[in-house]
C-alpha cells in the first residue's frame, strides 16, 4: 500500500485520503488488487477511525468484503472485534 495512505488511515485523516484521490482516482482500486496485509480500511477500523471508514465506504465499498493478511477477518469484524459499535 502506497505509504502515504497508510498514514492517512492510520490517522484517520480524510483530508489526506480526498488528497490522495485527486491525485490517483485509481488508488483504492488499485489497493485491492495488490497483495497488501491489510488495506486502509482493516488499518483505519482497527483503530477507531469512524469518519475514515465511513469515507473509505463510501468511496469503495468492495473494501468491506477483503480479508487481512491471515485470510481470516474482514476488517467490518475487526471493527465490531475491538468494540467499535456505532
Amino acid at each position: 500500500m502506497e505509504k502515504r495512505l497508510s498514514e492517512a488511515a492510520m490517522e484517520g485523516n480524510i483530508a489526506t485520503l480526498k488528497e490522495l484521490l485527486l491525485e490517483d482516482p485509481l488508488l483504492l482500486d488499485r489497493t485491492i488488487v495488490s497483495c497488501v496485509s491489510e488495506t486502509p480500511l482493516h488499518i483505519s477500523s482497527m483503530l477507531g477511525h469512524l469518519g475514515f471508514v465511513k469515507e473509505l465506504l463510501s468511496l469503495k465499498l468492495e473494501l468491506a468484503s477483503e480479508f487481512d493478511s491471515h485470510g481470516s477477518s474482514s476488517p467490518l469484524s475487526d471493527n465490531s472485534n475491538f468494540g467499535y459499535h456505532r
